[in-house]
């Protein structure tokens, strides 16, 4: 009897357990879709942050790119710059002096002759006098 009991006792335990590592079995199945989803979606996300990251990257070496040419530039402008201040005492001299001229009655041919200037030169300061005496 006590042999039928402990068989009973199985089946009832067998009965029992089964269907429970059915449900558990079909958990754990759900568990692995969802977290293959998950990887699948971490991955995706990855692949979009990493394409954020390589256009950043290329933005910010088009930018280094033309802030140095910028940068080379302004040293050229500046050079420049400083060679035109050094020459601008003789060449301010000169218009200083065409502009007195101007005013005690010389015309352009004057300002070329004595001046050392070009004809533009002289025809722009004749100019530029008049106006200035107009508006005066």
């Amino acid at each position: 009897m006590s042999d039928i009991l402990l068989q009973l006792l199985c089946l009832a335990a067998w009965l029992v357990t089964v269907p429970w590592l059915c449900r558990q079995a079909r958990q754990i199945q759900a568990l692995r879709g969802q977290l293959a989803a998950y990887m699948s979606m971490r991955e995706k996300t990855g692949r979009e942050y990493q394409r954020t990251v390589d256009a950043i990257m290329d933005c910010s070496r088009g930018l280094n790119s033309t802030l140095h040419e910028h940068d080379r530039r302004l040293r050229q402008l500046s050079s420049r710059q400083e060679q035109f201040s050094t020459q601008d005492g003789a060449g301010t001299a000169r218009y200083r002096e065409a502009v007195d001229l101007l005013r005690r009655g010389a015309d352009e041919e004057d300002l070329i002759g004595s001046c050392g200037l070009s004809r533009g030169e002289a025809h722009l300061i004749a100019h530029l006098e008049r106006l200035q005496n107009r508006v005066a």
